[in-house]
C-alpha cells in the first residue's frame, strides 16, 4: 500500500501509543504492582481480556504475513475468514 507522509505519521503514531501507552502500562503492573496482577489472572473477565489480547495479537501477525504472500483475491478473503472462525 502507499501511504500518504501524513498517514504514515498517523499510523506510526498510533503504533507507539499501542506499544509505549497501553503495553507500558500493562509492563508497568507486572513489574511494579505484582499483587493486582496476580488479582486479575484469577478473574475470569480479566483472564478474558487478556486472551482476548494474545488472540488479536496472533490475528494481527497472520494478516501481516498473509498480505507478504502472493495469493488471488478469492483464496486471501477465504483464508481470513477461516483464521477468524478459528481463533474466536
Amino acid at each position: 500500500m502507499n501511504f500518504t507522509e501524513k498517514q504514515r505519521y498517523i499510523l506510526w503514531d498510533a503504533a507507539a501509543i499501542g506499544l509505549f501507552g497501553i503495553n507500558g502500562l500493562f509492563l508497568f503492573a507486572t513489574f511494579f504492582r505484582t499483587k493486582q496482577v496476580s488479582q486479575a489472572y484469577n478473574n475470569l473477565y480479566a483472564m478474558t481480556f487478556i486472551i482476548e489480547a494474545f488472540v488479536l495479537l496472533i490475528f494481527t501477525l497472520f494478516s501481516y504475513i498473509h498480505s507478504k504472500t502472493p495469493v488471488t483475491g478469492l483464496e486471501r478473503i477465504f483464508d481470513t475468514f477461516a483464521f477468524g472462525e478459528s481463533s474466536f
